[in-house]
């Protein structure tokens, strides 16, 4: 009984909704869930930043981050990943997105793949940009009501 309610607790904390202060969206809602998510219809083509995803369940687990040139794109390319997708039986696959301009990508990107180390990073998106080793890593948040220590 009490794994179950320690599970709620983690799914809600996982899909809440990032603070007012966060750069990661979506503003003042849940995290929405990748598959049928439309991020061209929410204004996200042509919009440069990083997009994280990530599966709830049993072992949550951080699935990929990248700094892109296009979010909308990046965010079809990964709902129509197999290998991604893969993980929606495991509660579920949502996403976070945080606009940046193009020329300050990297830095974010490197610090937060470095923190959360996601199990799917060599998997391409579609605009993804490649983050060199060498890259400094920028300190950025992680997503509100995420962690990695939870995940």
């Amino acid at each position: 009984m009490a794994l179950g309610k320690r599970l709620k607790s983690l799914i809600g904390s996982l899909t809440a909704a990032p603070t007012a202060t966060s750069p990661w969206q979506p503003p003042g809602q849940p995290y929405p869930m990748l598959v049928g998510f439309d991020a061209a219809g929410a204004g996200l083509s042509g919009t440069a930043g990083l997009v994280a995803i990530w599966h709830l369940g049993v072992r949550p687990q951080w699935l990929k981050v990248a700094a892109v040139t296009n979010l909308a794109l990046a965010i079809q390319s990964a709902a129509n990943t197999a290998a991604i997708v893969s993980y929606k039986p495991n509660g579920g696959v949502y996403v976070a997105w945080a606009a940046l301009q193009p020329a300050a990508l990297l830095g974010p990107a490197q610090h937060v793949i470095a923190t959360l180390k996601p199990v799917l990073q060599a998997l391409p998106l579609a605009s993804e940009r490649a983050v060199p080793a060498d890259i400094k890593p920028t300190d950025f948040p992680l997503p509100p009501e995420t962690a990695a220590a939870s995940l």
